[in-house]
């Protein structure tokens, strides 16, 4: 520490006058017995004025200041508030108040002091009111006074107890040798011309204390000035603000963690809404399709809510029952006003029924439209349920299924038609196979008399010619015989009589039956069936002759 130099008793009652801030003395009884131009500056009373006066006269309530400031004052000899106050004019303020208790060397109060800032508006910034007092020796705080070289010239308690050094380790010395070593090349450490120019001025620096430690300090510089007003020293009052600037970067800190989230949170919000705008425009989409759908398939949708918001109905809905969109407003009464009467009551019935319920149901039902004209309708509804399982609205599909009625009417009449000339075709098969099978048995009953007649018996081509009328006639009794299977097939009555059958004397017959429009186009129907016994096949004969004949008629 450098070496002190030597300094005369310092004037206190000069250097309080001179300070910028507000500075009282009062007796015991709270009267004014020391006013500096601080004083004067902020309450508007000349020393004149202010000697004698009772500080009720600058507090805004009293009995609050009693409780709030003199009580906790007298009982622990220091106190410091922020309260309103008064000005000469009248005129309301908040006043930050720093006071201690004088005592004489009985340790009885004679007295007590007090410094006083005007903080109106600022009660939130109580570090930096701290930073801005300059006290008078018994003020708790530290108040340092040097020369116009920076020589320390005074030291009060509060300096002491902040730097750790007493008054006689400080006296002499520069004021700089009270910073870090990393601030003495600071011109804020300096004396600055500042000060000069406008008689006050605040640094906030390094500070170190005796034991090495280092810590934030604010200083608040006031210029003094002697009797005939020349500069005479610099008054300086500094606070620990160690805390406020921990304070200051935790904010700055948690003020870049916030600013972080907040963009973060921005970019999250940004996807957010291009996700809900392509949502959005997903729905529109989807939306149009539905009801471009609806236009196309002719069906519409509606919801009805229980709590008496309105019916809504799809645009299809509108087409449906041949409104206009723009004019119509479906309600309950107006929907049930298109009903066929008919089934009117039939659907309110069931309606009511399943609101009631919470099921759903499905009916077929008719409207008149306002031109008269009558469509089919098919309602599919549903009932949406509650949390708690009460229906809250009904939700209903309407498809317009007129064609559909229309085309089912037609297929009804269509069926009727064919079914009366099927009876017809059946009546007309049955009638014709008697009337064909009278001739044809004639027929083969005289063909047998020929053959079988001993008193004139038959040359041989006789009875080929002969085989070959019975063969003929056998095959028509056939063709009949066909046509009913057929009439039995379109019935679902035909029976099959399956049976182990040699395949040879089947085909034998079908060719002898096949010679003779053979021969009358000039065919040589030739067989090549092996004379040896063939294995047995499982078949209906007549239809496998059938087959065949069919087989062979179609090669000649």
């Amino acid at each position: 520490m450098p070496a002190p130099t030597d300094t005369a008793p310092t004037n206190w009652e000069s250097i309080v006058d001179q300070l910028h801030e507000s500075i009282i003395l009062t007796d015991a009884d709270a009267h004014v017995v020391a006013w500096n131009q601080g004083a004067q500056r902020l309450f508007q009373y000349t020393p004149e004025e202010a000697i004698g006066l009772h500080l009720s006269r600058l507090y805004a309530d009293w009995d609050a200041t009693e409780r709030e400031v003199i009580a906790p004052l007298m009982a622990t000899g220091h106190v410091e508030i922020v309260t309103g106050l008064i000005r000469k004019s009248g005129e309301y303020f908040e006043g930050h108040i720093r006071a201690s208790l004088i005592r004489d060397a009985d340790g009885a109060v004679v007295g007590m002091a007090g410094y006083t800032l005007d903080v109106t508006g600022q009660k939130q910034r109580d570090e930096q009111l701290r930073t801005q007092a300059a006290v008078i020796d018994q003020i708790h705080d530290s108040i340092v006074v040097a020369d116009m070289e920076g020589r320390i010239i005074s030291w009060n308690q509060g300096a002491e107890r902040l730097f750790g050094y007493t008054a006689d380790e400080v006296m002499g010395h520069d004021f700089a040798f009270l910073y870090a070593p990393s601030e003495i090349e600071n011109d804020s450490v300096r004396l600055s011309a500042r000060v000069l120019e406008t008689g006050n001025h605040v640094v906030e620096v390094r500070a170190r204390h005796k034991s090495g430690e280092e810590f934030y300090s604010q200083t608040r510089l006031s210029l003094l000035r002697d009797a005939g007003g020349n500069p005479s020293g610099i008054a300086g009052y500094t606070l620990d603000i160690t805390r406020r600037k921990a304070a200051e970067a935790a904010l700055r800190q948690a003020n870049a963690e916030l600013e972080a989230r907040v963009e973060a949170r921005t970019q999250e919000l940004r996807v957010e809404l291009t996700e809900k705008k392509a949502a959005q425009d997903a729905l529109a989409d989807q939306t149009d399709l539905l009801l471009r759908a609806e236009k196309a398939a002719h069906v519409g949708h509606f919801r009805r809510p229980y709590d008496g918001s309105p019916l809504y109905w799809s645009d299809e809905m509108y087409r449906i029952f041949g409104v206009d969109k723009d004019t119509f407003v479906p309600t309950r009464e107006t929907a049930f006003s298109f009903f066929h009467p008919d089934d009117r009551d039939r659907y309110v019935d069931i309606a009511d029924r399943a609101a009631a319920t919470g099921a759903g149901f499905q009916i077929d039902v008719r409207i008149r439209r306002s031109s008269g004209e009558i469509r089919h309708l098919w309602l599919d509804v549903e009932a949406e349920l509650s949390d708690l399982g009460a229906p809250i609205a009904i939700f209903g599909v309407v498809k317009d299924v007129t064609e559909i009625k229309e085309a089912e009417l037609a297929l009804r009449d269509a069926k009727e038609i064919a079914e009366a000339a099927n009876k017809a075709k059946s009546e007309f098969l049955s009638s014709m196979s008697h009337e064909l099978r009278t001739p044809l048995n004639s027929i083969l009953g005289f063909s047998q008399l020929l053959e079988s007649d001993p008193n004139q018996p038959l040359t041989r081509d006789q009875k080929d010619f002969v085989g070959e009328v019975q063969q003929a006639a056998r095959h028509l009794v056939e063709l009949v015989n066909d046509v009913l299977d057929f009439a039995k097939i379109e019935s679902g009555i035909l029976a099959l009589e399956i049976d182990d059958q040699p395949p040879k004397p089947i085909i034998d017959a079908s060719l002898a039956m096949i010679n003779a429009s053979a021969r009358q186009r000039g065919i040589t129907v030739v067989s090549r069936v092996p004379e040896a016994d063939l294995p047995m096949i499982r078949v209906d004969p007549l239809r496998y002759k059938q087959a065949l004949l069919n087989l062979l008629s179609n090669a000649v």
